[in-house]
């Protein structure tokens, strides 16, 4: 990882918008920034790109807009996949979605590749902020929000998880529920739930996975086989639809006439 956004920008590229995004930036007028960096990513190159994507990521997760800020620090990293500034939007964003995991392996790598230099000290021009305290930003704003959803037994987190779930909450939800998982493991409700969550939030990948360990877990269990069909109808591929019948199928099967009464704890 290196610096300075990872790429090199050219003073005048997008037609003198990234330089004023970028003067937005310094202001922390974070709306007329990314208003700027969107004016120019149409006019600068693919180094170039992959440094304005970061910098309106930035932007993004200043003003809580964290999807918009994920899918451009993804993209950014994408093009240049050393850029710490990207990894730490990154970051920032991953904590906003409640992506917790993620956000700790990226700062690892931004510690790895930019906190262990000389890089720390120097001033990030774009924020005028020194890259040591951009780190100590997000560091601190990972572990406040990650320490939100820390529960003290299972039944908690997973009722804290309910709660959220019932509010539409989905983020919190899964947050919730990924503590409820660490500790008891293989609980096939609380992966049930998870993966009804990812649905909810159109992450078809994260709910199949969410839904196969849920069959793991339980396989006499009507409910994760039902899970199953639906991440799958969610997904492109293959034979989808016919493995979603199946799964339906065995839905029923182990259902019986009364759905209710296979329920789980």
């Amino acid at each position: 990882l290196y610096g300075a956004g990872g790429c090199g920008w050219r003073p005048g590229a997008g037609g003198g918008e990234v330089g004023k995004g970028n003067e937005e930036l310094r202001k922390a007028r974070w709306q007329n920034a990314a208003d700027c960096y969107e004016k120019s990513l149409g006019m600068v190159g693919k180094a170039d790109l992959a440094y304005v994507r970061s910098n309106r990521a930035w932007a993004f997760c200043q003003m809580g807009r964290f999807s918009e800020a994920w899918a451009d620090a993804t993209e950014s990293l994408r093009i240049e996949p050393r850029s710490w500034f990207g990894r730490l939007c990154l970051a920032w964003s991953a904590t906003g979605l409640r992506r917790f995991k993620e956000a700790r392996e990226s700062m690892v790598l931004v510690e790895e590749g930019a906190m262990d230099k000389s890089l720390a000290e120097c001033i990030h021009a774009e924020t005028g902020k020194l890259v040591r305290e951009l780190f100590q930003h997000v560091q601190r704003t990972l572990r406040a929000e990650s320490d939100k959803f820390n529960s003290d037994t299972a039944e908690e987190a997973k009722e804290r998880g309910n709660a959220a779930f019932k509010q539409r909450r989905f983020e919190d939800a899964i947050a919730h529920y990924t503590n409820a998982l660490a500790h008891r493991p293989n609980w096939a409700v609380v992966h049930s739930n998870r993966c009804n969550a990812y649905l909810k939030l159109n992450q078809s990948a994260e709910a199949l996975a969410e839904a196969e360990l849920c069959v793991q877990a339980d396989p006499g269990w009507w409910k994760g086989h039902m899970r199953l069909g639906e991440a799958l109808l969610c997904c492109s591929g293959a034979n989808v639809r016919r493995r979603a019948v199946e799964a339906f199928e065995r839905a029923l099967t182990t259902g019986g006439d009364d759905l209710d009464a296979g329920n789980r704890d």
